[in-house]
């Protein structure tokens, strides 16, 4: 069954953010929509009532990098994931970043400080060992 109606030829930004599945919730997109952080055609988005047309380019913050989507296409309801990225074509994929090297040596320093990263849980009892060596050797 296909949910994306072609007669509906406009729609609030906040409801096409929620039913494109670009944020989880309708308060969110409205949130988002208010704060100025949406661009529409290159202009600033500061009301979530502002109306979008197919073809129009939207710019969004999205976790850690901004997504470029043009708008081509409606629904008039949530749908499902799958059929959501019918609403809009990515101008901007993401694409996976390959582990830098910059990344190996933040990780190199805090083995050496004896520091550990933040949500990583408790150390074990060799971690414990292991970074009383290090204050052993470096203190």
């Amino acid at each position: 069954m296909n949910l994306i109606d072609p007669g509906i030829e406009s729609q609030r930004i906040d409801k096409w953010l929620w039913h494109a599945r670009i944020v989880r919730t309708r308060t969110l997109a409205t949130a988002l929509a208010n704060s100025g952080k949406i661009r529409l055609d290159s202009r600033r988005v500061t009301r979530a009532s502002q109306t979008v047309r197919c073809g129009n380019i939207v710019i969004a913050p999205q976790g850690n990098h901004v997504r470029c989507l043009k708008i081509t296409g409606f629904a008039k309801r949530r749908v499902p994931a799958a059929q959501s990225i019918l609403l809009y074509e990515d101008l901007a994929p993401v694409e996976a970043q390959p582990k830098s090297a910059s990344d190996t040596s933040k990780n190199s320093a805090a083995i050496k400080s004896g520091t550990r990263e933040s949500g990583s849980g408790r150390p074990t009892k060799r971690d414990r060992r292991l970074i009383e060596q290090l204050q052993n050797k470096h203190g």
